[in-house]
């Protein structure tokens, strides 16, 4: 893989960006509660237990996946 002159792991980026989304949105949450968010986020959406469960769920597969080395697995 080609590596960029600012080093950055160009497979992370999608990572890094999903972060800072999500940390915006309670930061606008956070603000509102003190009168101090901006117009238009009454329709903000946060994950639920549901997506977090999700997440860890496809992590174990990524896991197994992984010690089986690097074949498709059956999503569990």
């Amino acid at each position: 893989m080609a590596r960029r002159s600012d080093n950055r792991r160009p497979e992370l980026e999608g990572l890094f960006e999903a972060w800072a989304n999500l940390y915006r949105r309670f930061g606008f949450a956070i603000n509102k509660e003190h009168g101090l968010a901006p117009d238009g986020i009454e329709g903000l959406a946060f994950p639920g237990i549901d997506a977090g469960l999700e997440g860890v769920r496809w992590v174990e597969n990524c896991v197994r996946s992984a010690d089986a080395g690097g074949v498709w697995v059956d999503y569990l």
